[in-house]
C-alpha cells in the first residue's frame, strides 16, 4: 500500500475533477482493474471510484421519471489513479433511490 493516496486525498482529486456534480451521499471504494481491458493504459492497477449519489443530472430519462421535474437523480461517478491521482473516466448511472424499487 505504499505511495497509495489516502481515501481522503482522492476525495479531494475527485472532487475537483466532478465540479458541479456532488451529491447527497459519496462513496470512496479503493480497487483493482485490468486497465488493458478498460483501455485505461496497462497492467492490473488500483484505483480510486468516487460515487456521488443523488446528483441532480439534466439526462435522457423521460420527465416525471424523478421525483424532482427539473432534473434525473443519477450516480455521478469519478475514477482516478490511486498512485498518482490521475483522472481516468467519469459518467452517470440510474440512481436506484429514483426508482420506485429503490
Amino acid at each position: 500500500m505504499q505511495g497509495v493516496l489516502s481515501s481522503d486525498q482522492a476525495l479531494r482529486i475527485g472532487g475537483a475533477e466532478a465540479v458541479g456534480m456532488h451529491g447527497k451521499k459519496v462513496r470512496v471504494v479503493l480497487g483493482s482493474a485490468d486497465a488493458d481491458r478498460l483501455h485505461w493504459g496497462h497492467g492490473t492497477n488500483l484505483y480510486y471510484a468516487i460515487d456521488w449519489g443523488g446528483v441532480c443530472y439534466h439526462g435522457s430519462r423521460p420527465r416525471g421519471s424523478s421525483p424532482d421535474p427539473g432534473c434525473d437523480l443519477t450516480t455521478w461517478s469519478t475514477v482516478i489513479d490511486a498512485h498518482t491521482g490521475a483522472f481516468i473516466v467519469e459518467g452517470n448511472g440510474p440512481d436506484p433511490r429514483a426508482s420506485p424499487e429503490g
